[in-house]
């Protein structure tokens, strides 16, 4: 076991010049984007893309009234409105730090 703390956090360092993570984030087709962008692709019996079909299924539900549609539409074409932020917090924050090696 360390002597101190300060040992200890010397060992969990790695050494100078070597990464964390040689191989770096995993491909796109090993995450749930990946996936989806892949499914999207896909073409159905008809030979229509998967994503233009959802399209078409989505502006007909905005013709047909559905306001979440419309709004998804909305947002898609001409992005998400702008909303105010209030950043004069008048409540206050507390943080307790807990030493672990101390009791």
């Amino acid at each position: 076991m360390p002597a101190s703390r300060e040992q200890a956090i010397k060992n969990l360092k790695g050494k100078t010049g070597s990464k964390a993570n040689p191989n770096g984030r995993p491909k796109a087709d090993w995450t749930w984007a990946g996936l989806v962008k892949e499914a999207l692709e896909e073409l159905e019996a008809d030979g229509t893309p998967v994503k233009k079909s959802i399209s078409r299924a989505l502006a007909k539900k905005a013709l047909e009234g559905d306001v979440q549609a419309i709004k998804e539409i909305g947002n898609r074409i001409d992005g998400m409105p702008k909303q105010a932020v209030d950043l004069n917090n008048s409540g206050s924050l507390e943080v307790t730090w807990k030493d672990a090696n101390r009791s």
